[in-house]
């Protein structure tokens, strides 16, 4: 039984005595009344956040009612999680990447969906058979409909229609690091991407992922379908995104020897190599850097204490390697959009600032919230 190994389910649609509503795809909706549910439509605020563990953010209570605050405060109509670490059900010896297996994190996800105002979303998850990565997308259909689903680039689709060109590829990504969501005018791609670690098997892993979305976008961009790509996509682009950018680009791994290539070598995220197929990600899919575009750099560097970092290091509690990063933070979560989509891009934020991780939800990263106006 392995990561690989991943079946979706579909069940009846039934309501649970909590109110939870279980659709056929897998997805989960809260328990609010609902009126006719809209075509679909375009969601206008998209918010993405690393949750570091969405069952460990459920079980503390003030994490929870932070998230919740956070919700109520920006009403978006998407949010993406990623690094859910929530394990994959199983039936039988299948893994099924759109169920949560431990009977807990079950209990707390079902209690936070049913609850306002998580209630009026609609939920789809994407996990792995470990508590490693995973992702989930919320959707709040009464606003924008029910979007067409997938959890894989080139696989199957859950929600109003069908996949149009269904193949054999495995639904979901073995970690579950893709949602793919498809509105009216646009597609949401939400991804968890694998950090590009220190050694030649991680840097191996990252440039075949880079390589996969670079032929995605190309895809999407030769099809005339705008893109928003949105989530912790674990690289800062330039060295304007790192609070420290000499100190990170000198950074050395204690376990691993220094690798042969020198664009390979530094904190993961910052090497030259990373950059080098990020750009060319963007290029083949004509995306452009959206906070970038609407908050370019200065020649005055930002102050540590701004919000201009979506990851922010830990203090040293349990041991000096954790604590070298505190107060850094780096700039790893974006929204790229196909560059025709950036005059509807209104603004996008960093929610969270500071060396102590003011409004990062319990988490190291904190949200990013991308605004379009209406398509016109």
């Amino acid at each position: 039984m392995g990561k690989q190994t991943a079946l979706t389910s579909f069940f009846g649609r039934k309501r649970a005595a909590n109110g939870e509503e279980k659709v056929p795809d897998g997805s989960l909706r809260g328990s609010q009344k609902r009126g006719r549910i809209s075509e679909s439509g375009d969601p206008e605020t998209l918010v993405c956040w690393n949750s570091n563990g969405l069952g460990v953010r459920l079980r503390n209570e003030s994490d929870m009612k932070k998230l919740r605050d956070f919700v109520l405060e920006h009403r978006p109509d998407v949010l993406c999680i990623s690094e859910a670490r929530l394990v994959a059900g199983l039936e039988g010896d299948d893994v099924v990447q759109t169920k949560i297996g431990n009977p807990k994190d079950k209990e707390r996800v079902r209690e936070w969906l049913s609850a306002p105002p998580m209630n009026e979303y609609r939920c789809w998850f994407s996990l792995s058979s470990s508590r490693y990565a995973g992702t989930c997308m919320l959707v709040k259909e009464d606003k924008v409909g029910t979007p067409r689903i997938k959890f894989q680039l080139n696989g199957e689709s859950h929600g109003q229609a069908n996949s149009a060109e269904p193949d054999q590829a495995k639904p979901h990504d073995s970690d579950g690091r893709i949602i793919l969501a498809e509105f009216k005018s646009f597609s949401l791609l939400h991804t968890y991407s694998p950090n590009n670690g220190w050694d030649e098997e991680h840097f191996l892993r990252r440039r075949e992922w880079d390589e996969k979305m670079r032929g995605f976008v190309s895809m999407c961009r030769e099809k005339g379908r705008p893109l928003i790509w949105m989530g912790d996509l674990n690289i800062a682009p330039e060295d304007d995104d790192l609070s420290h950018p000499e100190w990170f680009r000198s950074q050395k791994s204690s376990k691993h020897p220094e690798p042969p290539d020198p664009k390979d070598r530094g904190q993961p995220g910052c090497t030259d190599n990373e950059r080098l197929r990020l750009k060319q990600v963007l290029d083949s899919g004509d995306l452009v850097d959206a906070y970038r575009v609407l908050n370019p750099c200065t020649e005055k560097r930002p102050n540590i204490e701004d919000a201009v970092y979506t990851w922010r290091g830990t203090p040293g509690v349990v041991r000096n390697e954790v604590g070298k990063y505190y107060k850094k933070g780096m700039r790893i979560d974006h929204a790229l959009v196909s560059r025709c989509l950036l005059p509807r891009a209104k603004s996008v934020q960093i929610l969270g600032y500071g060396a102590d991780r003011t409004n990062f939800l319990g988490s190291d990263h904190c949200p990013i919230l991308l605004q379009l106006c209406n398509e016109e």
